[in-house]
């Protein structure tokens, strides 16, 4: 019960930092891609 608990709380953080980090490439994207072109 305790490892169930414990492996669903780090799954979720797991995806909060995933969707930090894909918005934090999203506007690394944003900003400087209009420099390669």
């Amino acid at each position: 019960m305790e490892d169930k608990k414990y492996s669903c709380e780090y799954i979720e953080r797991n995806k909060a930092v995933s969707g930090c980090f894909a918005m934090f490439m999203l506007f690394v994207g944003i900003t400087f891609i209009p420099f390669f072109f």
